[in-house]
């Protein structure tokens, strides 16, 4: 901002740079709107997705009530108040993704983030809990092509990962 490097005093701008801070937060978590679960066991870390392709939820036609839905959903989640977790399935070019990243592009002004977290590292959802819980933004996480065979390895892990997060009264139903 010019008003901020014109400003002889910076601290006649303090209210000002304290709502923009608090509006879009700070280092990369308010500069990046997703990110991608990485690192190994024990070393979780977020890394930036440098290229998000936004998307407006007005050009998906056809399924406005239950993109509604996901949406009211979403806005609970923004608002401190309960939210559900979201099963969202298709065949491949429904716009499975695209509505994530409708909501994403929508709400990030409000805090909305996405992390995407892929079948290798389904072991560190407790890690990813912890790098993101005392965060001030809200975290949608997106596992694409979960597996629904029991006997699948990922699958398995998932399944562990999630009942041990429960157990820990760490998800929220």
């Amino acid at each position: 901002n010019g008003r901020v490097i014109a400003a002889a005093d910076w601290g006649a701008l303090a209210e000002e740079l304290s709502h923009f801070a608090h509006t879009h937060g700070l280092g990369f978590f308010g500069a990046c709107p997703a990110f991608r679960l990485r690192g190994a066991p024990g070393a979780a870390q977020l890394e930036p997705i440098a290229a998000f392709a936004g998307f407006t939820l007005s050009w998906l036609k056809g399924n406005e009530e239950r993109i509604g839905v996901v949406r009211q959903n979403t806005l609970n989640l923004l608002a401190g108040h309960q939210a559900h977790h979201v099963l969202i399935w298709g065949p491949r070019g429904c716009g499975k993704s695209s509505l994530i990243r409708g909501l994403i592009s929508e709400y990030y002004p409000q805090g909305l983030r996405g992390i995407e977290i892929s079948p290798g590292h389904y072991g560190q959802l407790d890690e990813l809990c912890e790098l993101v819980r005392t965060r001030r933004e809200c975290f949608i996480g997106v596992l694409d092509n979960i597996s629904l065979n029991r006997h699948d390895a990922d699958f398995r892990q998932l399944a562990s990962a999630l009942q041990a997060l429960e157990e820990l009264g760490t998800l929220v139903h």
